[in-house]
């Protein structure tokens, strides 16, 4: 009878650990990323991202 008894509060308490888990759930909300980015005052313009081929034959 004391072991019933231990193994039945043993499951409550994980069942409550379950249902707070669950309800609380870990989540954050979502926040905007915001950092100033240095830029030089002169940044060459990249001219294409395309391969580079050789001369066509």
């Amino acid at each position: 009878m004391k072991g019933q008894r231990i193994g039945m509060v043993a499951a409550l308490i994980l069942l409550v650990v379950l249902v707070v888990a669950w309800f609380d759930g870990g989540e954050e909300p979502l926040r905007p990323i915001e950092a100033a980015v240095d830029v030089p005052e002169f940044a060459p313009v990249p001219t294409s991202t395309a391969v580079q081929r050789g001369p066509a034959r």
